[in-house]
């Protein structure tokens, strides 16, 4: 009877989860032992730099690149395939290779179906640098590609 009883409370956790935040279903994992690794088989996650940023009231590059190195744990964390994954990051993370790596994760080793990714034009671009995302980024395929602010960054992509 127990054991019927913690599968079900693990079951309404897993109808949960995907209606919180990815910041708010990680932070599930210190309630219990048993949901330390429950957010990992999320579908679905959602980094937002701006937001984060704010809510930590970061404002230095050191404070934003520890922000991008927990993203990419986050990513390799995860468990299994992703449906999809949004990004929202700073025109510098494409400068210094973080978004190539972040796409190639998410692409070859969680097969995302779906990535977003959205640029802020923030104060470390005031020049509007352009960079290009590495082609071997997207060897994976996936079902759609939605992006937004980016010029000239996807213009020699070949995607297939």
């Amino acid at each position: 009877m127990l054991i019927g009883s913690a599968n079900s409370l693990d079951d309404v956790l897993l109808l949960i989860i995907p209606r919180l935040s990815t910041e708010e279903a990680i932070r599930t994992s210190v309630v219990s032992k048993r949901w330390k690794h429950v957010w990992k088989q999320m579908s679905h996650l959602v980094f937002d730099m701006l937001r984060i940023i704010k809510s930590k009231k970061l404002r230095d590059l050191d404070g934003l690149n520890r922000v991008a190195t927990s993203m990419t744990t986050v990513i390799n964390n995860h468990y299994g395939h992703l449906e999809s994954c949004e990004i929202t990051h700073f025109s510098y993370q494409g400068l210094n290779g973080m978004l190539n790596t972040w796409i190639r994760l998410l692409t070859c080793v969680k097969h995302t179906k779906v990535l977003t990714l959205r640029r802020y034009i923030d104060i470390f671009d005031r020049e509007r640098k352009v960079f290009y995302i590495s082609l071997d980024s997207f060897s994976h395929h996936i079902g759609a590609l939605h992006h937004s602010r980016y010029i000239h960054t996807f213009s020699k992509a070949q995607i297939p």
